[in-house]
């Protein structure tokens, strides 16, 4: 990736896929199989956390918390009043158990199993790309990795077209991936909010040093930055590990021991970062990828691990920026752009749980056949004028008349869907 080994070490699964879904020409036609692979482990995963939401709240511990006597009384009354607050707290505990497994008045078990169900692609055959162009989404992206790869490809593709600006218009910056740590402990709220706080202080330092207030620290050499919060869990502690990775932008190179420093003295309980430079400053793909991943990195724990992540975190922002990133708007939608002006068949693909994704039906090609038939005969007509008509020999067909025919040939083959597109079950290598 043009950089130096970070701290982070391994890439599982769901990591892994948001790499392949921005790397260049993972909208190919080639590409196709792969990117079906992704999106299908993916769907399972979010089945599965589907499954353990319906399965894992239950009502016995909440009723241990309070002790209610037996309707074996001598008064009347009392059981009377001992009926009506045990249904209280039955109406109460499944109030609360609902209330978990909602998310904007929406049931989570049926909005991830519903996300990703079907797909529909366009297959811009005369470019050979092949694009998502509509699918139902939960936008659950602590829960769906599915939702969380498109959401983190869509950040991505921002964040880099910005940065493109900011190079032009401040020639001799440099991008650092910068990561910031706290002590592990078991609380993960506690352990989240301490660090958000401790960034909170840094930037305040920051905000009062461009002020005068205070003297210059290292945070003041980024004149951008944008980072996330994530979170995993050790797997010999079983302590949650927090740590804030950001891709930083500076004239100078930010001195690591300086930072440990002064983070030691915010926190109080860490001096562990991390300076990772970039050798190539052309290649930095890599360093926002370790800044958009925060939220597969939910997906690659243990379903417990992440329902309660999930249950934590759910209303807590996890994404910042300032400075030179500071505005960067991020498409809501989960598909592709889409190109205009082009020729396209529309692919549905219907998901088949422990297979993966089927293709369901190709429909016809939206550009005309009469005007295919129409275009081609002006082309043939130029050519019989030119060289036929005139009694020319020519020595090589224009590239412009080849290249038109090639495409319209694959105009009229484009229309044949269904030797193009043969519906069967796609198979998945694994799950």
């Amino acid at each position: 990736m043009g950089r130096e080994k970070g701290p982070e070490k391994g890439n599982p699964l769901f990591v892994e896929s948001l790499a392949g879904e921005t790397k260049k020409g993972f909208d190919d036609a080639v590409s196709m199989p792969g990117r079906l692979d992704r999106f299908s482990k993916a769907h399972h995963r979010a089945l599965d956390m589907a499954d353990y939401i319906r399965t894992v709240a239950t009502c016995k511990t909440n009723y241990a918390m309070v002790h209610i006597p037996d309707n074996d009384s001598i008064d009347p009354e009392l059981n009377r009043r001992n009926i009506a607050k045990r249904k209280r707290i039955e109406l109460y505990v499944k109030a609360d158990f609902d209330s978990k497994q909602k998310y904007c008045g929406r049931d989570i078990p049926v909005a991830l199993k519903t996300c990703g169900s079907y797909l529909q692609f366009r297959d811009y055959f005369r470019t050979g790309k092949i694009l998502l162009s509509s699918m139902i989404s939960c936008d659950l992206h602590m829960l769906c990795p599915l939702c969380a790869m498109r959401r983190g490809a869509k950040m991505l593709k921002a964040y880099l077209a910005r940065l493109e600006v900011i190079r032009k218009e401040n020639p001799g910056l440099q991008a650092y991936l910068v990561t910031l740590t706290v002590k592990d402990g078991g609380d993960l709220l506690e352990r989240f909010n301490h660090l958000q706080e401790s960034m909170q202080t840094y930037t305040e330092q920051r905000r009062n040093a461009k002020k005068g207030r205070r003297d210059l620290v290292e945070f003041n050499k980024a004149l951008g930055a944008v980072g996330s919060y994530e979170f995993k869990k050790g797997s010999g502690s079983g302590l949650w590990h927090p740590h804030f990775h950001a891709v930083w932008l500076c004239y100078e190179k930010p001195d690591q021991n300086l930072l440990s420093r002064e983070w030691k003295a915010i926190t109080g309980d860490s001096h562990i970062v991390d300076v990772t430079p970039f050798h190539n400053q052309n290649d930095v793909v890599g360093g926002f990828l370790e800044v958009f991943k925060y939220a597969l990195k939910f997906s690659d724990m243990p379903l417990d691990q992440n329902w309660h992540g999930y249950q934590t975190l759910q209303k807590k922002r996890l994404v910042t920026s300032f400075g030179l990133f500071r505005g960067v708007e991020v498409p809501k939608n989960n598909e592709d752009e889409l190109l205009d002006d082009e020729p396209y068949v529309d692919l549905f693909y219907r998901f088949i749980k422990g297979t993966g994704y089927s293709l369901e039906k190709a429909s016809g090609i939206n550009e005309p056949l009469h005007k295919i038939i129409t275009d081609s005969k002006v082309l043939l007509n130029q050519f019989i004028k030119k060289h036929v008509l005139t009694k020319e020999e020519p020595k090589h067909v224009d590239k412009s008349f080849s290249d038109g025919l090639d495409s319209h040939v694959r105009l009229f083959e484009a229309h044949d869907v269904s030797k193009r597109f043969p519906v069967k079950p796609y198979k998945q290598v694994s799950i």
